[in-house]
């Protein structure tokens, strides 16, 4: 990993997620064929003139890889491959102590404590599966696609002579992280949550009505009457999430915890026996419920009144 690159910083919270996220894919039944691929998000190098390959973008994705495939290295080797190789230009020892990563070691530095968290972290979710679902994850992440369920990435490399920190500059700055209304969407228009045959015209139905709300949401003479705050929603259909995720008592106890709306609504969609298209269908009663009040001239006054003068729209439903 090339000096220009910020340390390993993943938390547990960001290591579990990806374990199961991969797992829930594993779990989705082969439709068709043709084996399904979980894909990452894209993989940045430059191929130096020694042949290795310096990561301009994607290098907490592949050490977190990395850190899976050396706990499964058991597995690895019966299926007659190998690893691939990590250390950071700003760590001396970071190739041997990602091989061999001991807790006294965690403390030389903050890279190393939090590889040494993730590696636990790993361990952990491991520990509580059984040997043929830690052999079906390594084939997951081993296969080439053609003999079952693969993780891939967009491996992308830089053109000969492109200066990779101006790359690396170009890829992160600016970059904006995805806000909860977003992260919920991709929950709602999983390919999981449809039957076979019938997942575009389903998908676009709610990704036509998602926008429906969002556009009449983004009517100001709405959006000011359901909402008297000053936090700014990039996606207004947010505060839908949130005032119902609230209602329930699911993001009561940290309301400011990063991703709280989204995490209350991931745990819900993925309790045994949800269905996500009707759990859609509340969501857009709900909604049609707040709209109602604004059409009616009457609640409209009342409910106007209350939000001016500081009443939660959770409260008043």
């Amino acid at each position: 990993m090339p000096s220009y690159q910020r340390g390993y910083r993943w938390t547990p919270d960001q290591v579990n997620e990806l374990l199961n996220d991969v797992d829930e894919f594993l779990a989705q039944p082969v439709n068709g064929p043709v084996p399904s691929f979980y894909c990452l998000q894209p993989i940045v190098v430059r191929v130096r003139p020694d042949g290795k390959c310096e990561v301009v973008d994607g290098q907490q994705r592949l050490t977190t890889i990395f850190l899976i495939l050396r706990y499964l290295d058991d597995v690895v080797r019966q299926r007659g491959r190998r690893r691939f190789c990590l250390s950071y230009e700003t760590r001396d020892a970071s190739a041997d102590f990602l091989k061999n990563i001991r807790p006294e070691d965690a403390r030389k530095n903050i890279d190393f404590h939090h590889m040494y968290q993730a590696a636990a972290t790993i361990k952990t979710w491991f520990d509580e599966c059984g040997a043929a679902k830690c052999a079906r994850f390594a084939d997951c992440l081993l296969n080439d696609g053609s003999a079952g369920k693969s993780v891939k990435v967009i491996w992308y490399e830089l053109a000969p002579g492109e200066d990779p920190v101006q790359a690396f500059t170009r890829l992160n700055v600016g970059k904006i992280a995805l806000n909860d209304a977003e992260l919920i969407r991709a929950l709602f228009l999983r390919e999981g949550n449809f039957a076979a045959g019938g997942n575009w015209e389903e998908r676009s139905a709610i990704a036509q009505e998602w926008a429906e709300i969002e556009k009449t949401l983004q009517g100001d003479d709405v959006w000011y009457f359901l909402y008297g705050g000053k936090q700014a929603y990039p996606s207004r259909i947010e505060y839908i999430f949130e005032l119902i995720a609230r209602e329930d008592g699911g993001a009561a106890e940290t309301p400011s915890a990063l991703h709280a709306t989204f995490h209350f609504w991931r745990r819900r969609l993925e309790a045994p026996g949800t269905n996500a298209r009707s759990e859609w269908l509340k969501v857009k009663q709900y909604f049609m419920r707040l709209h109602e009040w604004f059409r009616d001239r009457t609640l409209y006054h009342l409910v106007g009144y209350l939000v001016n003068d500081g009443a939660d729209m959770a409260a008043i439903r």
